[in-house]
């Protein structure tokens, strides 16, 4: 498995992905930022771009909620936490 931060994202993404396009089978994407035009959907963009017919299952992302972000004592509510992730990684592992 391969982490990589959002430095390295906006940095080399696409060398990082094209450079092991073989070894990428499943996608799990987590960011702050809300789902639609965010950091998130372009590094899902560039995976499927460069890996598409090497993953094993969909390009799974959870990020926050597409609404207005809310005020601070509402804000662990708006952001992905770790059940929302941790759904999402069965989801992506469970994938046939």
């Amino acid at each position: 498995m391969t982490v990589l931060s959002v430095t390295d994202a906006a940095t080399g993404l696409a060398h990082v992905v094209t450079a092991r396009h073989h070894a990428v089978k499943r996608a799990l994407r987590t960011y702050w930022q809300a789902r639609t035009a965010s950091l998130a959907s372009e590094i899902s963009a560039n995976i499927a771009e460069q890996a598409l017919l090497s993953l094993l299952a969909p390009i799974e992302r959870v990020t926050a909620w597409d609404t207005v972000t809310p005020m601070f004592r509402l804000e662990e509510r708006y952001m992905p936490n770790a059940a929302r992730v941790a759904a999402a990684a069965r989801k992506v592992l469970e994938y046939q």
